[in-house]
């Protein structure tokens, strides 16, 4: 039975590719391609998690109350029992496997997490193949940003200082040596993310072809998901973060709810570092990218040099306090269900001094004009 491991990387369309493969599960399965149900109906997170380092933990292994060492043992017992139930199963009844997650690419950051799941696929694969997406670091953090936006992120810096998680997590040389250590140089299947602007279509044609899936079938196309957002509403809840610094579950759903209602107000690029920036950022992996290109890809670059995209400032091109009255209003609107910290007129010209208090007249205006309505 082949198995193929789709290991993102993130923020190169995963989960696009997760919804195309759970949308033609009919279509691949009639051809002998399936995909382990016990793992999750898209992202394989459990099968990274059993994979981890049993002293390493995240929001996964946090979420699903494994983080104490005994459970998450108890826990790998349970799910491996399942896992090779369905393997052995499969293995009579497919030709081929699907595995996906990107957190394969952040998650295992050992050869021995790697190895972890190759002891486990060995006695049911007579053949790996290791589909992964690269994508230039700088338009990585661009994209992340945009993420953590969504999150927690208070901090309008876009890409991130240099650290040894942060350049490990960069690290696309280290990435693929673990990966070919465990399964071969042979299994990996090396491709270049393009990005969105070439549509989900020409990356799902493009997934297919990596992994060797069925070309004589009729496909549904998802959309592309996860799109990043206009520059207005990262501002605006990268706003809301500063104001609410801890979020309860309410919060948390109601900044989905402003995420909605700043897309729908706004529409315009995504906030960007200054090219001078940019460039720096990148040259810290340059190194690591030459190596790949030199090892795995003949020598033919990895990565194209071109940074015409981004401004030579980072400043907003947009009106700011725009985006500031949008979020208030918002707030306002909410301000009934909204008890900590509360958002009378009072509150929140407060908070709103605390974290702009060099723009406080401007904010006391936007304040007054919302309640006056």
């Amino acid at each position: 039975m082949r198995v193929i491991i789709h290991i993102g990387t993130e923020k190169t369309g995963s989960t696009t590719i997760q919804k195309f493969l759970r949308t033609n599960r009919r279509v691949i399965g009639a051809a002998g391609v399936r995909h382990l149900s016990c793992l999750g109906r898209e992202n394989a997170r459990a099968l990274v998690a059993y994979c981890m380092s049993n002293s390493r933990s995240d929001v996964y292994t946090r979420t699903n109350g494994i983080d104490d060492v005994a459970k998450r043992i108890r826990w790998k017992r349970t799910l491996c029992r399942r896992l090779n139930s369905e393997l052995a199963w499969l293995k009579q009844s497919s030709n081929t496997v699907v595995i996906s997650s990107e957190h394969f690419h952040s998650r295992l950051k050992s050869v021995e997490e790697v190895k972890a799941l190759a002891d486990l696929l060995s006695p049911y694969a007579s053949k790996v193949s290791v589909v992964v997406y690269l994508r230039r670091q700088d338009k990585v953090a661009v994209s992340l940003f945009s993420t953590r936006c969504k999150e927690t992120n208070s901090s309008l810096q876009i890409l991130p200082e240099a650290s040894s998680n942060v350049d490990s997590y960069y690290d696309y040389y280290a990435l693929l040596e673990r990966w070919s250590e465990v399964f071969g140089e042979e299994a990996l299947v090396i491709r270049r993310f393009e990005g969105p602007r070439r549509g989900a279509n020409a990356l799902l044609l493009d997934f297919c072809d990596a992994a060797g899936l069925p070309s004589d079938v009729r496909y549904q196309y998802p959309e592309m998901f996860n799109r990043g957002l206009p520059g207005q509403a990262q501002y605006g809840l990268v706003w809301f973060n500063r104001i609410f610094s801890v979020q309860s579950g309410y919060h948390i759903w109601l900044k989905r709810q402003l995420s909605e209602y700043l897309v729908a107000c706004f529409d315009g690029p995504q906030l960007l570092p200054a090219r001078s920036d940019a460039e720096s950022f990148l040259r810290r992996y340059n190194a690591g990218n030459r190596r790949v290109a030199e090892r795995f890809l003949s020598n033919e670059q990895l990565f194209s040099t071109d940074f015409s995209g981004y401004p030579f400032s980072s400043e907003p091109r947009f009106n700011v306090d725009e985006v500031k009255q949008k979020v208030l209003e918002f707030c306002v609107s909410k301000q009934k269900n909204l008890c900590v910290p509360p958002l009378s007129r009072d509150g929140m010209l407060l908070l709103a001094y605390r974290v702009y208090y060099d723009s406080a007249p401007t904010i006391k205006r936007l304040i007054d004009s919302v309640f006056a309505r």
